[in-house]
């Protein structure tokens, strides 16, 4: 029986601490545990709060459980109990305090009808929160009575600054920025000034300041006094709510290019009224990126941009320029940068800052307003044309020149030009100039037929216009649109290569003629040669009446000058006048390879003329006979490699010997013809040649081997050609030569 008491009692007893619990609970239901006692400031505590930015007063509070994450809102209130929450400052961390400063106590006094110079009562108490569940407190709210600094009792709303001697701050009252009961203003002063403050700018002077040193602060007071003497470019921050004024001395602003670490900067000159100036700044053609540097009061600050953005403005006013003042710190040289439009690198402009009721900055190119083109003059031979008798530009050899008439204007940036060719009312190509002229190319006409899908020998009409611009600013012509018809130029049949950079030199009548690629008028050309540093350019023929192509605009298109050459080497250079385009590949590692037998390679030297040799007589170039007659030729396009054989895979076509060739395209191809493809996963044994194994005992060894790949008079083709000696193992008569066009095979060379 005693047993079962004992039961029933720890029982009871369980279920009541479980009641406990469940009580305790109550309080973290959100997960959030609430303040058990406020300990400092104590209850009925009084405080005389100091006009000092710095002053502070520790707020402290403990919790009832041991916590860790939740953290605590110090809430001010206007009564004991009920009434209105005044103010909440969020502590922003776990720990049971913090500090706040007197301008906030000064504040939340403000709001509880506590006027300056006077006492009154807060209440206070603190709540705990963890994400957006918040404990409210079981203590009752502390009385803290305050006694507020002085300010400036029915602080007017405008305010105005006077007394300065220097015309260029306006001689008389300037008015200062607004914000509230804080005032700003910007000004330079000198130790000759009698600085005051009023209410009135009309010179009525209702009320009066000065600026004071009191107690350690700087001070507006109200009445008749000398101001602190100040000497330099200061800015000036009163506020009517704690009669404090804040002096910033601004020792030097300077426009930092942020690719210098270091500084490198251009200093402003102080215009006067809050404007500094930087004159005649070019800015930079790379980085764009830039901000400003200021030393304030012998601290470094960054004055720059408000986010942080990385994008160009595309236009030169807007709050993208707005101004924030940051200390330099440890911020990098990249923070808070602007970047210069990409159309305004290389230009000139003056750099303004502006200090006031708003901070920003310009860039001020001047008249940036083009005058229009008020008359335009089509080309006479085009001007000329119509749609029935259109200017065919296979009879023009001079250039077109299309001019403009515009009236002078005074400008820091100089206006450029677009002429803009249309078709249709669409346009299809925009040239820019810098005067009021264009020369172009009767080429340059025949590839903007060309855009426009217009065939060779055809024709069409196009019509032209001009729009004068200055960065971003446009102005189009005031006169009618110039209209021509022009018959497209015909593909050249042939084409041939000059210049000092080839090896035929600038003489047109060794100009060195280029292979067809395909059939006669596909105007497509190949040649193999040698370019050193220098100028070549294209001809349809070497003789007077020859025409030229060039490259324009990354086309190739008639016209006069040259193309430069930077690079010496040997080129595979193929010309697509059809497509208008220019293609150099670097031939590099020419060799002879005989993988299939015994992996001999044999390497190549350039002579000239598309020509690559090999010649050994001391020994051999390669062996042919019963061990192997397999071999291809290897070499690189640039980075690319490429295997240079027999026009087909031929290990299954029956062995041939070296025999004139007739058609490279036919089925039974000798093998002296080259065909190029690009290695890739070829194998060794594909597309080789094979050389005379099907004939017994037709031994011999190569001694010299030339690849001839841009063929010759009789053959539009690559091939190759060797010289060769009879082997040991050669059964017929060792004084006879066998020879064709292709081969040499002797006793002897």
């Amino acid at each position: 029986m005693k047993k079962n008491f004992i039961y029933l009692m720890l029982f009871v007893f369980g279920v009541l601490g479980m009641v406990s619990c469940a009580e305790d609970m109550e309080y973290n239901n959100n997960g959030t545990v609430p303040v058990k006692e406020l300990l400092v400031p104590a209850a009925d505590a009084e405080m005389v709060l100091i006009n000092n930015e710095e002053a502070t007063t520790l707020f402290e509070w403990t919790v009832g459980d041991a916590v860790t994450t939740q953290k605590y809102y110090v809430v001010f209130y206007n009564a004991a109990t009920g009434g209105k929450e005044l103010f909440r400052i969020d502590n922003g961390q776990s720990t049971s305090e913090a500090l706040i400063s007197h301008d906030i106590l000064s504040d939340v006094a403000s709001r509880a009808g506590i006027a300056p110079d006077t006492a009154g009562d807060l209440y206070w108490n603190v709540i705990a929160y963890n994400g957006n569940n918040e404990a409210q407190p079981t203590t009752a709210r502390n009385r803290l009575t305050v006694v507020r600094y002085g300010g400036i009792e029915d602080a007017p709303s405008n305010l105005y600054m006077g007394g300065i001697a220097d015309l260029a701050e306006g001689a008389a009252v300037r008015t200062m920025a607004a914000n509230g009961e804080v005032f700003d203003i910007y000004a330079r002063f000198t130790s000759e000034d009698n600085l005051y403050i009023t209410n009135r700018g009309d010179g009525t002077v209702a009320r009066r300041f000065y600026i004071a040193e009191q107690d350690g602060a700087t001070v507006l007071v109200e009445g008749e006094g000398e101001s602190v003497k100040l000497d330099g470019v200061y800015h000036i921050q009163v506020d009517l709510g704690s009669a404090r004024v804040k002096l910033e001395k601004i020792e030097g602003v300077a426009l930092h290019w942020c690719w210098t670490p270091n500084y490198e900067q251009t200093a402003f000159e102080y215009q006067g009224l809050g404007t500094f100036k930087l004159a005649n700044y070019t800015i930079p053609t790379g980085d764009s990126r830039y901000r400003f540097r200021a030393l304030v009061d012998g601290v470094e600050y960054i004055w720059g941009a408000p986010a942080s953005n990385d994008a160009e403005p595309t236009t030169l006013d807007g709050n993208y320029f707005d101004l924030v003042f940051t200390a330099l710190g440890t911020n990098d040289q990249w923070g808070y940068k602007y970047k210069f439009m990409g159309v305004t690198r290389g230009q000139t402009c003056d750099v303004y800052i502006h200090l006031g009721a708003r901070n920003y900055h310009v860039l001020d190119f001047g008249n940036i307003v083009p005058n229009p083109a008020t008359a335009i003059e089509t080309p006479a031979a085009l001007a000329a044309s119509t749609v029935d008798n259109p200017l065919d530009l296979n009879t023009v050899t001079e250039p077109f020149t299309f001019s403009w008439t515009v009236e002078e204007g005074e400008y820091k940036i100089a206006p450029k030009y677009r002429v803009i060719f249309s078709h249709d009312g669409v346009a299809v190509e925009t040239i820019e100039s810098e005067g009021t002229s264009i020369a172009l190319e009767p080429g340059r006409i025949d590839n903007i037929l060309d855009k426009i899908g217009v065939a060779a020998g055809e024709s069409a009409t196009l019509t032209w216009k001009v729009e004068a611009y200055i960065l971003n600013n446009t102005a189009a012509q005031t006169c009618d649109e110039g209209v021509f018809t022009a018959k497209r130029m015909s593909l050249p049949t042939a084409l041939y290569i000059t210049g000092a950079a080839t090896e035929f030199g600038e003489d047109l009548a060794a100009a060195q003629a280029m292979n067809i690629v395909g059939k006669e008028g596909s105007g497509q050309f190949i040649i193999y040669t040698k370019l050193t540093a220098g100028a070549y350019r294209f001809a349809t023929s070497n003789g007077a009446d020859a025409k030229f192509y060039v490259l324009n605009g990354g086309k190739l298109i008639p016209g006069e000058g040259t193309i430069q050459n930077d690079t010496e080497a040997v080129y595979r250079i193929t010309a697509n006048v059809a497509a208008k385009s220019l293609t150099l590949e670097a031939i590099t590692n020419v060799q002879l390879r005989n993988e299939g037998n015994g992996n001999w390679t044999t390497d190549f030297q350039y002579i000239g003329g598309g020509v690559w040799s090999a010649i050994d007589p001391a020994s051999h170039i390669s062996r042919i006979g019963w061990w192997g007659d397999r071999y291809y030729f290897g070499a690189f396009a640039g980075d690319e490699e490429e295997l240079w054989g027999y026009s087909r895979s031929n290990n299954d076509a029956p062995e041939v010997f070296h025999t004139e060739a007739v058609d490279p395209t036919a089925e039974d191809c000798p093998p002296q013809y080259i065909y190029i493809q690009k290695r890739g996963t070829i194998s060794r044994w594909d597309y080789t040649f094979k050389d005379g194994r099907g004939q017994s005992g037709f031994e011999h060894t190569i001694q010299e081997m030339y690849l001839h790949m841009n063929g010759n008079e009789k053959h539009n083709h690559p091939f190759y050609s060797f010289r060769a000696v009879w082997g040991s193992g050669y059964s017929g008569d060792r004084n006879a030569v066998h020879q064709t066009e292709f081969t040499y095979i002797a006793n002897e060379l």
